[in-house]
């Protein structure tokens, strides 16, 4: 019982505490006039008011995530790309990096301090407990006029739905820029072309198609040591989307709700997902997924795929190309490995519907009320949609000198194999790509790649095969689900316990998923149903 009382206070104090600095970043933030007349813009730079020779360019500080980049996190004053950034933009940034998993932590602690910078890179949602406070109390900026003046750019990136999406908005009002995906749907099912050959088959399209190559797999010697270790499907035991290959086949997906029946429900306790989860022991039982798939762990998966005889496995489309980490050949210890990217069996209805649909965005951007001159970074974020040559030039290829060299004609020289670019080319293409995403994936970066083709209708593919199911992609965390994690898909999960056990045959499948159900239910379950029954309600108007 004590324990309990001081976490709780601990809990008050901090919510105490986020609150006062809020209330405190609103009573002080200067008055700023709605008539001010707005700095010329142009193309080339993003700040482009009149400066003197002695004037200082305008500085902003932006805290994001290192995306796991040790080039972030080793990042030095004189970097070469962020010098660049600014000597292109006239905009200098404080380049505040944070590891990925403490993001919410990382808010909380600086809104609690009043130490927040001017710009804070979010997730995928303002709807977070750690932010409430501050923007009920106005330590966040509402965006709409500044996005009508300076981010028109920005605006026309995404549909209107997003905007209006409650990740992003709140009562009319826009807390929040988003960062562009790379596709609404960017995963596949990564084949081994070169095995397929061996096997004279062509890519499977249909489920005895799939079935018939997993079996050739594994009672062939592919690799050739003499021996029938393959491995036609490569899983893991966090149950993330990259172990999703076969639930779009069967309509339903761990994370996602339909309408239905007058309510939301989620496709975690349909009875279809009886059907995946029995699928998925029929393909363990033959031996056609890794035995060892309950412990190995997605960590692991990336050097076991490049090092061992495997088949297949899901991952992001634009990594396929010999330009991409696991489309290139010289990566793996096979001689002669060719990726295939492909989108699993065809349903009854004749479509592809490999994945969900995911929102357009990934990261947001919210604004600390308190910072100077916020127009100049709504200028600055829209300065990277630019056209001007340089800027494109940035962005595609780095810079001179470090990536490429320039001919006498103005042509440029760049080597996608030559260093720095294997290791750098996702610094300036994505790291530093901070509203348009990850650029590796656009069809001007692919067009580098000498499987160019292949990747571009790979994209197009996997886009293809996405299942959209509409306003339920703007969903946001449901209370419910955060307080039970439990209640969730992966690892640890009332799911995950239940579908190891059916797979393992520990307990046949009828018993295990409705007990599986009838727990969701009862540990916060309804609630959620609840929740997000009347979220439904009041967006899909």
């Amino acid at each position: 019982m004590l324990n309990f009382v001081k976490k709780s206070n601990l809990i008050i104090l901090l919510c105490f505490l986020v609150t006062l600095a809020a209330c405190s970043n609103n009573s002080n933030s200067t008055a700023k006039s709605d008539h001010e007349t707005p700095a010329t813009h142009t193309d080339a730079k993003a700040n482009t008011e009149t400066k003197t020779e002695d004037s200082e360019p305008y500085s902003f500080s932006l805290a994001l995530s290192n995306d796991n980049w040790d080039y972030a996190r080793n990042l030095s004053k004189d970097d070469v790309y962020t010098s660049r950034l600014a000597e292109l933009s006239g905009v200098q940034v404080d380049w505040q990096f944070f590891e990925g998993a403490d993001r919410n932590v990382t808010l909380a602690t600086r809104l609690a301090s009043n130490d927040m910078p001017d710009v804070f890179q979010l997730d995928s949602s303002i709807l977070i407990p750690e932010l409430a406070g501050a923007i009920d109390g106005g330590a966040i900026l509402a965006l709409n006029d500044l996005l009508n003046e300076y981010g028109k750019n920005i605006l026309a990136a995404f549909p209107e739905e997003a905007w209006n999406s409650p990740n992003v908005s709140k009562d009319g009002k826009i807390f929040a820029i988003p960062r562009e995906a790379p596709s609404s749907q960017p995963r596949g099912l990564y084949v081994r072309q070169d095995y397929l050959d061996k096997l004279k088959m062509d890519a499977p399209q249909t489920m005895d198609e799939y079935l018939a190559f997993f079996e050739a797999v594994k009672n062939t010697d592919l690799n050739g040591n003499g021996k029938n270790d393959e491995i036609p499907l490569v899983l893991t035991k966090e149950l993330t989307f990259y172990n999703w290959v076969f639930e779009g086949y069967f309509g339903v997906f761990p994370d996602q709700w339909q309408w239905m029946d007058g309510q939301a429900l989620p496709d975690l306790i349909n009875p279809k997902m009886m059907e995946v989860v029995a699928f998925y022991k029929m393909l363990y039982d033959e031996g056609y997924i890794n035995q060892d798939m309950f412990t190995f762990t997605l960590a692991q998966r990336g050097s076991f795929v490049l090092s061992q005889p495997v088949a297949s496995y899901v991952h992001d489309f634009h990594h396929s190309g010999k330009l991409g980490y696991y489309g290139n050949p010289n990566n793996y210890t096979e001689e002669g490995a060719e990726i295939t990217v492909l989108t699993g069996p065809t349903t009854s209805e004749g479509t592809k519907r490999f994945a969900p649909a995911r929102l357009p965005f990934v990261y947001l951007y919210i604004i600390n009320s308190k910072a100077d001159r916020p127009e100049e970074i709504i200028k600055y974020f829209d300065w990277f949609y630019s056209q001007d040559p340089e800027v494109r030039e940035f962005f595609l290829h780095g810079v001179e000198g470090h990536n490429f060299t320039r001919n006498s004609d103005g042509s440029i020289n760049w080597d996608p194999n030559a260093e720095p670019n294997p290791a750098e080319r996702g610094v300036h293409q994505a790291l530093f790509s901070l509203i348009r995403g990850d650029l590796r994936a656009s069809e001007d970066s692919l067009a580098f790649d000498p499987n160019a083709e292949k990747v571009i209708q790979a994209r197009r593919d996997t886009l293809a095969a996405a299942d959209d199911r509409g306003i339920f992609k703007y969903l946001p965390k449901i209370n419910a689900l955060v307080e039970n994690p439990q209640l969730g898909y992966g690892d640890g999960s009332l799911y995950a316990d239940m579908f190891a056990k059916v797979v393992l045959g520990r307990e046949p499948i009828d018993k295990a998923f409705n007990e599986f159900v009838d727990k969701w239910k009862s540990q916060g379950g309804d609630v959620a149903i609840k929740e997000v029954t009347e979220w439904y309600k009041t967006n899909s108007k």
